[in-house]
C-alpha cells in the first residue's frame, strides 16, 4: 500500500477524500493510502486527516 499527502480544497482531493470514505472534509492535510499504480477513485482505500495541519514526512529510507 502506498501513501500520498493531499491538501483538501485543492484541484479534485475533495473528490478523492470522498471516495476514501471521509464525511467531513475539513481545510488542511490528509495522509491517502491507495493500491495501485497511480492515485485515482477506484484505487485509493483510505484517508486519516493529520491533526495540527501538518504534512507527515516519510521516515527515511537507506538502500540494501
Amino acid at each position: 500500500m502506498k501513501t500520498i499527502q493531499l491538501q483538501a480544497h485543492d484541484y479534485d482531493n475533495n473528490d478523492l477524500l470522498r471516495a476514501a470514505g471521509v464525511r467531513r472534509i475539513y481545510p488542511g492535510w490528509y495522509t491517502a493510502f491507495y493500491r495501485g499504480v497511480s492515485l485515482d477513485r477506484s484505487t485509493i482505500c483510505s484517508a486519516t486527516r493529520n491533526r495540527g495541519g501538518r504534512i507527515r514526512t516519510a521516515p527515511p529510507t537507506f538502500p540494501n
